[in-house]
């Protein structure tokens, strides 16, 4: 499959070991334990052919689309639009060449948008794109934990050991360019409890396990925060 061996080879130009749970055969590694998002309750939902979508019943798959669809949906509508995905994934190292066969992997219905379904459909389907580095909830990008702790002290602004909505908002609008629809939920996403407050387990457990959201704040493999670069050799 193309995409496969794009993914594969993109894996090759990364500062890590080339990655065997990029083959679409593969066996996944055991993903840590996590509370599902109270997104994640939602029982069912109207796939796009219109029938009832069973794959939504998934939890974990479910919680993954809803990290990464809140970090690509740069504007916060509801949709990932083409540039959107491409703007995220040449962040994290795609060919445009790539970014093109994901994005028409995902768009089941070919209207041009990605809706959260056919992400989610997309993640159900094929684990390739469920593990791929920025993308889904690969683990294979050692996130510095100096690094991480550096983003959510940036964060928090009056220092209280939590980052309200209004401190994410200040941090994300600034530095990332999302829209207040965006970043609320971007927050909704990391506020696992929903008390109204990221506490720093709760931003330790989204950046260890959410490949997507590391990305948006700025946390890539072998970089440093708030770095955005392309590494060698992906770009067409």
């Amino acid at each position: 499959m193309l995409l496969t061996s794009a993914i594969a080879a993109l894996a090759m130009t990364m500062m890590m070991p080339p990655k065997p749970a990029l083959a679409m055969t593969m066996i996944m590694p055991p993903k840590p334990s996590m509370a599902p998002h109270p997104r994640c309750q939602r029982s069912r939902c109207t796939a796009v052919a219109g029938e009832e979508a069973d794959f939504l019943e998934d939890a974990e798959i479910f919680a993954d689309t809803v990290a990464s669809f809140a970090a690509i949906d740069l504007n916060g509508d509801g949709e990932i639009s083409h540039a959107e995905l491409r703007d995220h994934m040449l962040g994290c190292g795609y060919a445009n060449a790539t970014v093109d066969e994901i994005f028409s992997t995902l768009d089941l219905n070919e209207d041009g948008v990605l809706t959260l379904e056919e992400l989610a459909e997309g993640f159900t389907r094929h684990e390739v794109l469920r593990a791929a580095p920025g993308l889904g909830w690969d683990m294979s990008e050692p996130t510095s934990s100096a690094d991480a702790d550096a983003i959510f002290a940036a964060m928090d602004a009056d220092g209280d050991d939590e980052v309200s909505l209004q401190e994410c908002a200040a941090y994300l609008e600034a530095t990332r360019g999302y829209t207040v629809e965006a970043v609320g939920a971007i927050f909704e996403t990391l506020d696992l409890n929903s008390d109204g407050a990221i506490s720093k387990a709760e931003w330790q457990d989204a950046c260890m396990q959410y490949s997507a959201l590391r990305h948006a704040f700025g946390l890539h493999a072998g970089g440093k925060p708030n770095e955005i670069a392309l590494r060698s050799g992906e770009a067409d």
